[in-house]
């Protein structure tokens, strides 16, 4: 029998049950494959056939990143938002956009080429607090002041710093001022908050327009709508478990308080 044929149908055999155990992972036969199995079987044409192969394909992963690195990349992303979260003050961030190069191409995705570019950029946050005010987590102006007045006083005071008392009206709100109060000392438990009304157990009205109407945080059998209780209080307590509430109080008292002014 001729050698070469016979090399040539044990090769067809030989491709066929490769194929046959690889076909889940692969579709193609690599030229490692072929050139291992020639090595294997003690034959030798099927091993230099791999070898070729392998040649062959080291060119054509040369010439496929090449041609990927020449390949032009796709149109970069929009800016992303400024993340200040880096920055106490919250005045200064980042930027980033991206893009992916050598994606167009079946060449290049074949060989996992391709690869994603990021760009940054410094930037200013967009919305700024007040000079002495906290810019917080969630975005708004607060300041806390430690000299006690009564609620009224304490809503001028806010008043000619641009702003209001704080209406603590939603589940942001709260857990900004918590989160950035609840560090005072033990003593303070008492602070002047938005909410007034004109009589007895009347409607309340807020320095700014309720941002959540739904929204409630008062006390156990608060609001208990004494004759003189117009003025929201935040207080925290041991029946409150020392979380901060609203409440209902007599307005002439005088505590601290937390003033608000929208960020520009």
């Amino acid at each position: 029998m001729n050698v070469p044929i016979v090399y040539t149908f044990l090769f067809a055999i030989l491709a066929l049950r490769v194929s046959s155990l690889e076909k889940s992972a692969n579709n193609n036969i690599s030229g490692q494959t072929l050139y291992n199995v020639g090595k294997n079987y003690n034959m030798t044409l099927l091993s230099i056939f791999g070898k070729a192969m392998k040649n062959i394909e080291s060119d054509v992963r040369e010439v496929a990143e090449e041609m990927c690195r020449q390949h032009r990349c796709s149109e970069w992303s929009k800016w992303s938002d400024c993340d200040a979260s880096a920055d106490t003050q919250k005045l200064v961030g980042v930027q980033t956009r991206s893009r992916t190069c050598g994606e167009n191409t079946t060449m290049c995705e074949r060989y996992g080429i391709s690869r994603r570019v990021l760009d940054y950029k410094v930037c200013e946050n967009g919305f700024r607090c007040p000079k002495e005010y906290m810019f917080t987590t969630n975005g708004f102006c607060l300041k806390y002041y430690t000299s006690p007045k009564s609620w009224d006083n304490a809503e001028a005071v806010c008043r000619s710093d641009g702003g209001h008392l704080v209406h603590v009206d939603s589940e942001l709100k709260a857990k900004d001022i918590n989160e950035t109060f609840l560090a005072l000392p033990p003593s303070i438990s008492w602070l002047w908050i938005d909410g007034r009304r004109s009589v007895q157990a009347g409607p309340w009205s807020y320095g700014y327009k309720v941002t959540h109407p739904n929204f409630t945080y008062w006390g156990d059998n608060d609001p208990d709508n004494g004759a003189t209780e117009l003025c929201m209080l935040y207080h925290k307590s041991e029946k409150t478990k020392f979380l901060w509430r609203w409440f209902d109080y007599h307005c002439h008292n005088t505590f601290n308080f937390i003033c608000q002014i929208l960020a520009e």
